[in-house]
């Protein structure tokens, strides 16, 4: 993972990374459903921690679902 990116397509030049921060920057309240998480950070799961560090993340579970809209809904 790198937050300039490798890979500069047709999207404007903008990496996976640059993407995530703009979606931050536009919504007041995201959150990233994520199947499977694992606790603290690890070099192979770079990605996950990157993600993890921009967005509230929570379980793609019925209980992680009803707290992440919770957490959506609330002012």
């Amino acid at each position: 993972y790198s937050k300039t990116g490798n890979y500069r397509g047709p999207n404007d030049g903008l990496s996976g990374y640059e993407w995530l921060m703009l979606m931050k920057k536009h919504f007041k309240r995201i959150i990233w459903l994520n199947p499977k998480m694992a606790p603290g950070n690890a070099p192979w799961r770079e990605a996950e921690t990157a993600v993890k560090d921009i967005f509230r993340m929570n379980r793609l579970t019925v209980d992680g679902l009803k707290e992440g809209m919770t957490y959506l809904m609330s002012r």
